[in-house]
C-alpha cells in the first residue's frame, strides 16, 4: 500500500488544488459581477440626478427671462420656452403662476377669455374629482400661461393656491427666495396612476429691497412653475424600465411625511423604503434643490447568480479531467518508476536541476542587489544610514553632492555633524528619548529642517526617517532634500502675490467709488438696465477686494509680517460682540444665532481682534450654509484642558472625501448644494494660520445631511 502512497498524495493534492481554484474562481465571478452591478446602479442615479438638475437649469433661464423683460406676453412665453419644452420631454409643462390679488380676478379672468378662451375662469378641485368655480379667496395663484397647452388643458386656470401641498411649496419659495420643489402630487391633468412633483421658482417686482421675507412677500409678482411626472424622468434616465426591466427602481421623498414618501412607482399600496428587501440592493441619497431623495435600485428572483459566467466551472472540469488524467497515467507508469534504473536516474536528474536552482538564485540575487545598489547610488535624494548611537553608516553620493562631505569623512561620524545648533546638541537627547520611550518627533513622521554644509553654510532640507530592525539590531534610514530652489520659489511667489493685491486694491477703490456714485443717481438717471449693470459691477468688485483683502491677510500671516498682540482678555464678552456685530448677516442669511453653554468670566491669552476674526469667519460659513429658519448656536467649554469655542450649524454638512482639504486656500466644496454661497475659499485657511500663531487648534465635526460643528481650541489664561 506504501508503494500507492505517493500516487493517492498527487491526484489528492490536484483534485484539492483544482477545488480551491474552482472556489477562487467563483468568488471573483461574483465579486465582478456585483461591482457591475453597483456601478450600473449608481452611473443611472447619477444619470437621473443630472436629468433633473439639467431641467431646473431651463427653469432658471425662464426666471432670468422674466427678471430681463419688463412685460412678458403669452406670446412671448410661448416662443421662449417651446424649444425648452421639445429639447426635453421630460417637462411635462411650463407655466407661468402671477400673484393675483382678489379684487384683480375678474380681470385677469377677462384678459385671457379676450384672448380665444371664452370659458377661462380660475378653478380648484372638487372633494371628490373633478374641477369647479375657485371660492373666494384673498389671493389666487392660477394657471395663467400654460406650453404645451395640449394635454394640458385642465390644469389651464387651475389655482395652485387651492391645494395644501402646492400651497406650502410656493410659500416656502417666497419665503426663501430660492426654487423650492414641492412634495409628491397627483397632477390635475394626470390620466394614469404615476406621481408628479412641482417645481417653484419666484418672480419679484424690479428694483424693489428683497432682503426680508415680508418685502419678497410684498413685491412678489408671481412664479416661474416647471410640471414633472415621475415616470418621464424615470423612463429618461432608465431606459431598461421598459419591457421586461432587470432592475427595479423606487425612490422616496425624505422630506416628505413617511406614508407620501413613495415618488416612483406610482403604486397602488403606500410602500416605506425600509420595507423593500431585494438579493441586490443600491441606495444612494441625492440631493434636489431644497428636498433629498433616496433612490433603491435592486434585483430579486436569482437573476444575479443565473448571470455567474462559466469559468468557474471550465476550471473545475479540466481540473478534475487533468488530476485523472495525471492519476492514469501515474498507475501505468508506477512500476517503472520504482525501478533502480529509474531511480537513480531521477536522483541524479533532481540533484542537477537543485543544483541548477541554486546557481540560478544565486545570480538573481546577486543582479537584484546590484540593482538596489545603482537605484541607491543613483537617486538624486540623499540617503543616510545611522545606527543606535547615531553614528553614520552608509550614505549615498547625492548625500556628498549635498553637504558636500566625502563619504570618508562622514562614515563613522555622529549624524548630528550636518545639523547646526541647536538641533545638534539636542540631537543625542531625542535619539536616546526614543530608543527609551518610543516617542517621536521626526521618525515615520517626516518635517522641514535646516542642514548644515562642510563650509558652514545652512539650508532648508526636507526629512524624512524610517526605521529598519535586523534581529535585535536598530537601524535608522534618513531620506534628505535640499529645498532651497522651492523656498527662493515660495518667496517670489508671495511677493509677487503681495505686490499684485497692492497694485490692484487702488485702482478698485477708485473704480468702487464711481459706482457708488452712479448708484445714488448724483450724475442722473441711469434707467433699469443700465442701474442693473452697475449694480452687478459694484458688486463683483466688491468680491475681488474681498479676495484681494484675504489673500493680502494669510500672505502677512504666512511671512510673518504680521505680529499679534497678546494679552490676557475676557472670552465670552468677545463672543457677544462677534454675534452682535454678525446679526445683519445672519438676518440676510434668515439664520438666528444663540449663544448658550458658556462659562462666564473665562480669560485666555491672545490677540483680541485677530480671534474676532476668527470667530467672525465661523459665524458667516454657518450661516451661509444653514437652512432659512435655522439656529446657529455659538458655546463655550473646558475639552482636555484648553478652552474650546464652538459653532454648531444645522447645515448640509461637508462630504467626507472633502475632508482632508477644508483648510486649505482656494478650497471649496463644489457641488449642487454649494454653488453660489459666494467666498474666496481662503477664509479657513486664514482661520488656521491665526490659530497655530496662537499656538492653538482648530477643527470639525460634521456628518453629510446633519450638520456641522467647527472649533478653535486655546489654553486658559493663567
Amino acid at each position: 500500500m506504501l508503494r500507492y502512497f505517493p500516487f493517492i498524495l498527487l491526484v489528492s493534492a490536484c483534485v484539492i488544488l483544482t477545488t480551491m481554484a474552482f472556489l477562487w474562481v467563483r468568488e471573483w465571478e461574483e465579486e465582478r459581477l456585483l461591482t457591475a452591478f453597483h456601478r450600473t446602479a449608481s452611473d443611472q442615479v447619477l444619470a437621473l440626478q443630472h436629468k433633473i438638475e439639467s431641467t431646473l437649469d431651463h427653469l432658471n433661464s425662464l426666471g432670468a427671462f422674466y427678471a430681463a423683460s419688463r412685460e412678458v406676453t403669452r406670446e412671448n412665453f410661448r416662443v421662449f420656452v417651446t424649444p425648452v419644452i421639445n429639447k426635453n420631454k421630460t417637462i411635462q409643462a411650463l407655466e407661468w403662476i402671477p400673484k393675483v390679488p382678489a379684487e384683480k380676478r375678474a380681470v385677469y379672468q377677462l384678459r385671457v377669455r379676450e384672448k380665444g378662451h371664452p370659458n377661462f375662469e380660475f378653478r380648484e378641485r372638487k372633494p371628490g374629482g373633478g374641477m369647479k368655480r375657485a371660492g373666494k379667496r384673498e389671493v389666487y395663484y392660477p394657471v395663467y400661461f400654460v406650453e404645451p397647452l395640449a394635454g394640458n388643458e385642465k390644469a389651464f386656470g387651475f389655482d395652485l393656491g387651492s391645494e395644501s401641498t402646492r400651497l406650502a411649496a410656493l410659500e416656502e419659495a417666497v419665503n426663501t427666495g430660492q426654487m423650492v420643489i414641492s412634495g409628491r402630487i397627483t397632477l390635475v391633468q394626470e390620466t394614469g396612476s404615476q406621481f408628479g412633483f412641482l417645481v417653484f421658482l419666484p418672480v419679484y417686482n424690479k428694483q424693489r429691497s428683497l432682503n426680508t421675507v415680508r418685502e419678497r412677500k410684498e413685491n412678489l409678482a408671481g412664479f416661474v412653475l416647471g410640471v414633472f411626472r415621475m415616470g418621464d424622468l424615470v423612463r429618461a434616465s432608465f431606459p431598461q424600465t421598459s419591457e421586461k426591466p432587470e432592475l427595479e427602481f423606487f425612490i422616496f421623498d425624505l422630506f416628505a411625511p413617511k406614508q407620501r414618501q413613495l415618488l416612483f412607482p406610482g403604486l397602488s399600496k403606500e410602500i416605506l423604503a425600509d420595507e423593500l428587501k431585494f438579493d441586490l440592493q443600491f441606495n444612494q441619497t441625492i440631493k434636489i434643490g431644497n428636498r433629498e431623495w433616496l433612490v433603491v435600485i435592486g434585483q430579486s428572483g436569482g437573476g444575479f447568480y443565473h448571470k455567474i459566467l462559466s469559468q468557474s466551472w471550465l476550471v473545475l472540469f479540466f481540473g478534475l479531467l487533468f488530476s485523472g488524467t495525471l492519476g492514469a497515467y501515474l498507475k501505468v507508469n508506477l512500476n517503472r518508476q520504482f525501478q533502480i534504473e529509474s531511480t537513480v536516474r531521477q536522483r541524479t536528474e533532481e540533484l542537477t536541476n537543485v543544483l541548477s536552482d541554486l546557481f540560478d538564485a544565486n545570480e538573481s540575487l546577486q543582479e537584484s542587489e546590484q540593482r538596489i545598489r545603482s537605484v541607491h547610488d543613483t537617486v538624486s535624494d540623499g540617503i543616510i544610514t545611522i545606527d543606535e548611537q547615531g553614528l553614520i553608516e552608509s550614505i549615498n553620493p547625492a548625500v556628498e553632492m549635498i553637504f558636500g562631505y566625502t563619504q570618508q569623512e562622514l562614515l563613522g561620524k555622529n549624524v548630528s555633524i550636518l545639523m547646526p545648533d541647536p538641533d545638534r546638541s539636542k540631537h543625542g537627547q531625542y535619539l536616546e528619548r526614543y530608543m527609551n520611550t518610543g516617542e517621536a518627533r521626526v521618525i515615520g513622521i517626516g518635517r522641514e529642517v535646516t542642514g548644515l554644509r562642510k563650509d558652514s553654510s545652512t539650508f532648508p532640507l526636507d526629512l524624512s526617517i524610517g526605521e529598519i530592525r535586523l534581529g535585535e539590531t536598530r537601524l535608522f534610514t534618513g531620506v534628505v532634500r535640499d529645498i532651497t530652489e522651492r523656498k527662493k520659489v515660495e518667496q517670489m511667489k508671495n511677493e509677487f502675490i503681495a505686490v499684485v493685491s497692492h497694485e490692484l486694491r487702488t485702482p478698485l477703490t477708485s473704480i468702487l467709488g464711481s459706482l457708488e456714485i452712479l448708484k445714488t443717481g448724483v450724475v442722473g438717471d441711469l434707467g433699469e438696465e443700465a442701474m442693473m449693470i452697475v449694480n452687478i459691477s459694484f458688486q463683483s468688485s466688491q468680491r475681488l477686494v474681498r479676495l484681494i483683502n484675504d489673500i493680502l491677510d494669510i500672505e502677512k500671516l504666512e511671512s510673518k509680517k504680521s505680529d499679534l498682540v497678546l494679552e490676557p482678555f475676557d472670552l465670552p464678552a468677545m463672543v457677544k460682540v462677534v454675534i452682535e456685530s454678525s446679526l445683519g448677516f445672519g438676518e440676510k442669511e434668515g439664520v438666528s444665532f444663540a449663544f448658550r453653554n458658556y462659562i462666564e468670566g473665562v480669560r485666555v491669552n491672545g490677540d483680541r481682534d485677530k480671534l474676532m476674526q476668527v470667530l467672525t469667519n465661523l459665524l458667516s460659513n454657518a450661516a451661509k450654509f444653514s437652512p432659512p429658519g435655522s439656529e446657529v448656536e455659538v458655546s463655550i467649554l473646558r475639552k482636555e484642558g484648553n478652552i474650546r469655542v464652538a459653532v454648531k450649524d444645522r447645515g448640509i454638512g461637508i462630504p467626507e472625501d472633502f475632508h482632508a482639504r477644508i483648510f486649505q486656500k482656494f478650497s471649496q466644496v463644489d457641488s449642487t448644494d454649494t454653488r453660489g454661497k459666494g467666498g474666496t475659499g481662503l477664509g479657513l485657511a486664514i482661520c488656521k494660520t491665526i490659530m497655530e500663531k496662537h499656538n492653538g487648534s482648530i477643527g470639525f465635526d460634521s456628518k453629510t445631511g446633519r450638520g456641522s460643528t467647527f472649533y478653535f481650541d486655546l489654553p486658559e489664561a493663567g
